[in-house]
């Protein structure tokens, strides 16, 4: 045989190794089931917030760009019952990608609103206790303290509100385990606006 014939094997067979070793290698890649994927991701999420409350919800589907991977966009609430939650959007794709290899979107976070509109509950909370620096919610965060003040926020297409409805609001409301009564705020979603505040008695 000659040097070209030599030299033309030699390269089929290093391109024959090399096939194998890249495809061993996504094999590896591959198993991973949604539930697993999945379970990383908010495992990792998790631990990145040590001493928080974090709730964490997952959209997991098969990757498009990377065959055998699973695309999770993985939506991380922090604190979300305090004055100051925060709120993130990750999205992953894994096993394709280390989890540290993530692209990340923060809308609120330590007190500060990255958004114009109020699209998610975090947001409208840290809009009435930071953005807005209502003196009403302020008032009742440092009577009572942060620690135990709990915030929910629930968003309505329709509300009713001295004596009519109102449209595609968000209702805030904090509450204290010491307080005898919670105050609640309304606000529009796309402006921001306060539309009332008032406070409500507890049951005796």
């Amino acid at each position: 045989m000659g040097l070209i014939a030599n030299v033309f094997i030699i390269a089929v067979i290093v391109l024959v190794i090399l096939f194998a070793v890249s495809y061993l290698s996504q094999g590896a890649k591959q198993s991973l089931t949604n539930a697993q994927a999945v379970a990383q991701v908010t495992d990792f999420i998790k631990s990145s917030f040590p001493n928080s409350m974090v709730n964490v919800t997952t959209n997991a589907t098969p990757s498009l760009a990377y065959p055998g991977s699973w695309s999770i966009r993985a939506q991380a609430i922090i604190n979300g019952s305090k004055p100051c939650p925060s709120d993130f959007v990750y999205t992953f794709d894994v096993p394709a990608f280390s989890l540290v290899n993530n692209t990340q979107n923060v809308y609120t976070s330590n007190c500060k609103i990255y958004e114009t509109a109020i699209g998610a509950s975090p947001i409208a909370i840290a809009w009435t206790y930071a953005k807005l620096n209502l003196s009403q919610v302020r008032h009742f965060v440092d009577k009572y303290s942060y620690a135990n003040v709990s915030v929910t926020a629930k968003h309505y297409q329709t509300l009713p509100l001295n004596g009519t409805n109102v449209t595609n609001v968000w209702l805030v409301t904090y509450s204290a385990p010491l307080s005898n009564h919670t105050v609640s705020v309304v606000l529009g979603q796309s402006n921001g606006i306060v539309l009332s505040i008032y406070n409500t008695s507890k049951p005796s």
